[in-house]
């Protein structure tokens, strides 16, 4: 085999391994996230579409919550059809928002099944009790971390694609264990998710006082009045 012919042989080779690392670098995933119910209890809904074949690879979703919220973890406990969803801190339900810090929740997915192209995930929490403030108080939940454990998706792959990443987290359902998982570079319908919280307007607080405190009078005379009035008539 003469070189031409050889070079030849050799790009035929190599022109589809090309092809399809790159069809395969340049795809990504699409995150639509929305919340349902009202007041303070609310549910985080996310859906993933993944455009890879990851048949058996594991589906983690890093979602990082303010301070202005919180996860109950004995409700994720109880509640079966959420029990993917993990919280490492300790979360005090009962504090208020000044009191509380930021933290993060990992959702996982059962392993990929053959054909899948959809992951959904439901994430109860609840809003917390702000201070008083001239208006209400906003809650943002920013944007999560998409990351996947393949066996066949080896450093120099991810090395080599664009926007892809390695990086630490727990390695199996509330874990305390770190392991290399692959951050999937997405495209999301919102950027981050903002919530209102209504709080007590303490603008208005020297009319409170003011209301509270006439009342408050008001009430000891008419007290006054009806003891001394029952007094005057069991003599």
């Amino acid at each position: 085999m003469n070189k031409s012919a050889f070079t030849w042989f050799t790009l035929s080779l190599l022109f589809p391994l090309i092809i399809a690392k790159r069809n395969f670098c340049h795809k990504t995933a699409t995150v639509h996230r929305w919340v349902s119910q009202n007041g303070f209890h609310r549910s985080l809904q996310t859906s993933i579409h993944i455009p890879w074949n990851l048949t058996g690879c594991l589906i983690l979703l890093e979602e990082k919550f303010p301070s202005g919220a919180f996860v109950d973890p004995d409700e994720l406990a109880r509640d079966k059809k959420n029990e993917v969803n993990c919280v490492l801190q300790h979360i005090d339900v009962e504090a208020f928002e000044p009191k509380s810090k930021p933290f993060r929740v990992y959702s996982y997915s059962l392993p990929i099944t053959s054909g899948q192209t959809e992951v959904r995930i439901t994430l109860p929490f609840h809003l917390r009790y702000h201070e008083a403030g001239p208006k209400d108080k906003e809650v943002v939940l920013v944007q999560p971390s998409l990351l996947a454990s393949c066996p066949y998706l080896p450093g120099e792959v991810v090395q080599n694609c664009p926007g892809w990443s390695e990086g630490p987290a727990p390695c199996v359902y509330c874990s305390h264990e770190l392991c290399d998982w692959t951050h999937l570079p997405y495209s999301s319908n919102e950027l981050e998710v903002s919530l209102n919280v209504p709080v007590g307007n303490s603008d208005h607080g020297g009319v409170v006082m003011v209301v509270t405190a006439f009342t408050l009078i008001l009430a000891t005379i008419y007290l006054i009045f009806t003891v001394q009035k029952s007094a005057k008539k069991n003599r």
